[in-house]
């Protein structure tokens, strides 16, 4: 279960968000499989701080469930940010990049991830639009067998009401 309480802000109309903090809680039948209890914690907040660009950040902790061997879940706890700046009125560049880390529990594993993207945005008018994105992902473990990296290219179009 997750009990938490929060609250919404709002500052001179330019700044908003929301925090909250709690308590996590998660119980397995299976007695081979650690229960998990943590603090919860998160929250965003939203500036924009000249009316052409948007600042994004935003910071996080969960219990996620996980098919490695011997353990339960992973506790997840990561933050990031991103800049969405009107380069126009129809092309938006967006910067994006976060930092989390996952405790797995039942075993000696510890996940430091890091991301990464640049994405621009070309809007036609009737909502019609075109996209390309470069991501780059980074895991780096406490045990060799699971390092990981990879990037990214996305080139896409759509329709967006």
């Amino acid at each position: 279960y997750k009990l938490t309480a929060g609250t919404q802000f709002r500052v001179a109309g330019v700044i908003d968000g929301e925090v909250y903090g709690g308590y996590l809680r998660q119980n397995y039948d299976d007695p081979v499989l650690p229960n998990v209890s943590t603090p919860a914690f998160g929250g965003n907040v939203r500036w924009r701080f000249i009316p052409s660009t948007l600042f994004i950040g935003w910071f996080d902790r969960s219990i996620e469930e996980t098919t490695l061997f011997d353990s339960s879940s992973y506790v997840f706890s990561g933050g990031g940010a991103s800049v969405e700046h009107d380069i126009t009125s129809a092309l938006l560049l967006t910067v994006r990049g976060g930092i989390s880390k996952s405790d797995f529990q039942g075993i000696d594993r510890i996940d430091d991830e890091y991301d990464g993207s640049l994405a621009l945005r070309y809007k036609f008018p009737d909502h019609f639009y075109v996209a390309g994105d470069s991501r780059f992902q980074r895991r780096i473990p406490n045990t060799s067998t699971a390092d990981f990296a990879r990037h990214q290219v996305f080139l896409r179009a759509g329709v967006q009401y």
